[in-house]
């Protein structure tokens, strides 16, 4: 019988089965093999999420420390600018020793030099470099050469080393990138930082991109809140240097040894905006890209940097690939096995129905340990047959849209009337990019609405496994989890960032009151960067006013009812003391036990310069700033009280200038207001410690002297020494502006012991006698005498 015959009498059913035995246990190993490579990759994908996650924190820590660093930076070129304000003329020495003071090198790594640029106009150039050379330069010249119309000289350099010599005399004015950062300061009053300059210190070895700070410095005492008045009254400018990789190792140190940092000058990312770079070949971001890659801008006076980051190999294979190898592995070897039973079951007749039951128990094992496997995944599969829109998918599935699997219509249709409207288009975008080829697997998040109405994030990834003999894709399965708790915490994360950064200086300690993090605001109240607050105690602060009892009641207070607020008065890094208000909360876990403390604080200087300012001018004369009349009389009646008791007598002395009103209508108020000032100082000079000398008004004083004796001429005796020490130092000449002037008093003078008077009768006494003197021919001391009445 020939080949053809017996094809001819073999059932036709039998062929199509001899034929399906060869297919099937393929098709059972390219499904285990699928479904495989979707756990594989889900675990991977979920792995790499991990490590996204970290690049996207690394990237922002480091955005954050160059920006502190910076603006402590600015903060060091205010702290010299504030020299200028505290000198009328701040010479080389002076410089020098208040920089040297602040330890560039080791408290401020990356500053090149600190220096002071002074403006000098046209017509007084031949002076300054006569004058400079003067001091010890003779070779002192300003540089470039050339006629301008307005000069500047970096004339003070610190530290004064080779490199930086070489910027002495250099007119930083003459560059335009230099003066565009230079007139922005001057005209808004604050630090300006400029672009990407080559400083002129650079050596043509080790070259590196450089920047540079400036502060306005303008004349002392003279007027500059507007416009106008800071560009008429600026005489020069204190500056900072910088070379950028120093800077950059100083501030990054070994963080960025497994990510390629770029820093570019401005919002544009080019080769000649670049200014640092980690790996020195800006090129490998253009043909080698980089897994992850991010990018952050920093805005420092008025400036902005990019920072480009981008992941290094030895970043992106430090990856936790454990579960992935162990779900290969375990499907790999399941989908074998699960293919060698099918094939012997359909090739071992005698062995049929054993093998059918062993790869049934078998089968249901690897289904269970699959079904096991994506619940602790917590993974939904589906499976979609694009052709007919039928969509098969598992009770996790639905049920993270809050479906049992029978109440969901199997159909993509139905699928798509619950994805949130604008996500549509991102989810089909995707899939055509897979379909078409250019994407491995698909890949898309989206919104859902559950059957409760609300909306939850789903991310979803499948890849095609069925396409025509033309290449269209006719059926794609895939897995599905439930992100929206990863969209939450993102979205918290994100807030509570915005948050930390507030205008408020907050701080985070563990448990143990040891500083884990500090904001920009901390930074800016108390000086210490993030680098010397953490790890550190928050008694860096101390002012040393408070004694061991006021931190003990405020911790007890703390333990007891978790938070703690109040005033407080602390010391900044440079040691100033100065109040704030503070308060204290800790943060218990679940368990109850304290786990952080979170303080906050706020500086309330300028609220107590405003109440000793209300003070001042409740209890004291504006223009002498000696005690007023109010003062006075609640002096008065304390030491009425104190004289009661100690038995010891006090003086009264009631002072009118002669001839005052004539000095007004000659030579004006102004000028009277001068001699009225000179008076107050010299009669502090003639009184004791303790007396009081106020102002009533006019040319009215008033001293109160105390604890005179007890013995009435005793006390006689010593208020008229005390009261012709007045007379003598009144009597001196006075300098008023251009005018030198003669002036004398006429005093009243009336005795108190005890409460035998009230404080209205002395001074009624005291003006009494003091119109005798007047009467006596003026420039005289009277005793009150009742007979005066």
């Amino acid at each position: 019988m020939s080949a053809k015959d017996l094809a001819r009498q073999t059932p036709p059913n039998f062929m199509a089965h001899l034929r399906l035995g060869k297919l099937l246990p393929w098709l059972v190993l390219a499904g285990g093999l699928a479904a495989t490579y979707l756990l594989q990759q889900a675990a991977f994908d979920a792995a790499r999420q991990i490590q996204q996650d970290n690049f996207a924190y690394q990237t922002r820590e480091i955005a954050l420390r160059i920006e502190q660093r910076l603006a402590a930076y600015k903060q060091v070129l205010h702290g010299i600018g504030g020299l200028y304000l505290a000198s009328k003329n701040v010479d080389r020495d002076e410089f020098r020793s208040y920089v040297d003071n602040l330890r560039l090198a080791s408290n401020y790594p990356g500053i090149q030099v600190v220096g002071f640029s002074l403006i000098i106009p046209p017509h007084e150039k031949t002076r300054h470099i006569a004058a400079i050379r003067k001091e010890g330069f003779p070779g002192y010249t300003l540089r470039p050469e050339g006629e301008r119309s307005l000069y500047t000289s970096a004339i003070f350099l610190e530290p004064f080393s080779d490199r930086n010599q070489r910027a002495f005399g250099y007119d930083m004015y003459s560059e335009a990138v230099r003066r565009a950062a230079m007139e922005r300061a001057r005209d808004s009053d604050k630090a300006a930082m400029s672009g990407k300059v080559t400083l002129v210190q650079e050596s043509g070895q080790d070259v590196q991109s450089g920047f540079l700070m400036y502060v306005p410095v303008y004349r002392n005492g003279s007027p500059h809140e507007t416009l106008a008045e800071r560009r008429a009254n600026i005489i020069g400018w204190v500056c900072a240097a910088f070379r950028m990789n120093d800077l950059m190792q100083g501030v990054l140190g070994e963080q960025v040894s497994k990510v390629d940092l770029h820093v570019f000058d401005g919002e544009n990312a080019t080769s000649g905006t670049l200014m640092y770079d980690t790996d020195a070949d800006f090129s490998r971001g253009l043909t080698n890209p980089s897994l992850y890659q991010a990018s952050q801008r920093v805005t420092v006076s008025g400036h902005t940097w990019t920072i480009d980051l981008g992941s290094l190999p030895d970043f992106e294979t430090d990856l936790d690939t454990g579960r992935v190898t162990v779900i290969r592995l375990v499907g790999s070897l399941m989908s074998v096995l699960l293919a060698l039973l099918v094939w012997q079951l359909i090739n071992g007749r005698t062995r049929a129905l054993k093998l059918a039951q062993d790869m049934t128990r078998q089968l249901r094992e690897s289904e269970a340990r699959l079904a096991l496997t994506l619940t602790a995944a917590e993974l939904g599969t589906w499976d979609w047959n694009i052709k007919t829109g039928h969509l098969v998918f598992n009770q996790r599935w639905a049920g993270m849209r809050g479906y049992r699997q029978e109440e969901f219509e199997p159909s993509y249709s139905s699928w798509e009337s619950g994805v949130y409207p604008e996500d549509i288009p991102v989810v089909q975008k995707k899939l055509a990019e897979h379909f078409a080829g250019n994407a491995v697997i698909f890949e898309a998040e989206y919104r859902f609405r559950t059957q409760s109405g609300s909306w939850i994030w789903i991310m979803t990834r499948g890849t095609v496994i069925e396409r025509d003999a033309e290449g269209t894709p006719l059926r794609v399965v895939g897995i599905e989890m439930d992100i929206t708790g990863r969209k939450t915490a993102e979205a918290e994360l994100r807030i509570a960032s915005v948050a930390f950064e507030s205008q408020e200086s907050l701080m985070v300690t563990d448990a143990n009151a040891v500083i884990l993090r500090v904001n920009h605001a901390f930074t800016k109240d108390t000086g210490y960067t993030g680098e010397e607050a953490i790890g550190k105690n928050p008694h860096i602060l101390s002012s040393g006013r408070h004694n061991a009892d006021f931190y003990r009641a405020m911790w007890e207070a703390i333990h007891r009812t978790g938070a703690w607020q109040g005033e407080i008065w602390d010391r900044r890094k440079d040691g100033e003391v100065y109040p704030k208000w503070l308060s204290i909360t800790a943060v218990k876990g679940a368990d109850g036990a304290v786990t952080h403390y979170v303080g906050s604080h706020i500086d309330i200087t300028e609220r107590k310069a405003a109440e000793e300012e209300i003070r001042n001018l409740a209890f004291y004369d504006p223009l002498t700033h000696l005690p007023n009349r109010r003062l006075l009389m609640d002096r008065l009646k304390q030491a009425l009280a104190s004289s009661a008791r100690s038995g010891k007598a006090g003086a009264l002395l009631f002072l009118d200038l002669d001839k005052f009103k004539t000095l007004n209508d000659t030579l004006g108020h102004d000028i009277g207001d001068l001699l009225l000032q000179q008076v107050a100082h010299r009669l502090n000079t003639c009184v004791r410690e303790g007396d009081t000398v106020a102002r009533l008004g006019g040319d009215e004083f008033v001293v109160m002297l105390e604890n005179l004796s007890e013995q009435a001429l005793a006390a006689v005796a010593q208020t008229e020494a005390i009261g012709e020490k007045i007379l003598a130092a009144l009597n001196q000449p006075y300098q008023l502006a251009a005018h030198e002037y003669r002036s004398t008093p006429s005093i009243g003078v009336t005795l108190f012991n005890g409460h035998e008077q009230d404080t209205v009768e002395l001074l009624k006494q005291a003006d009494i006698a003091m119109y005798q003197a007047k009467k006596a021919g003026r420039n005289a001391l009277r005793f009150f005498d009742p007979q005066m009445r």
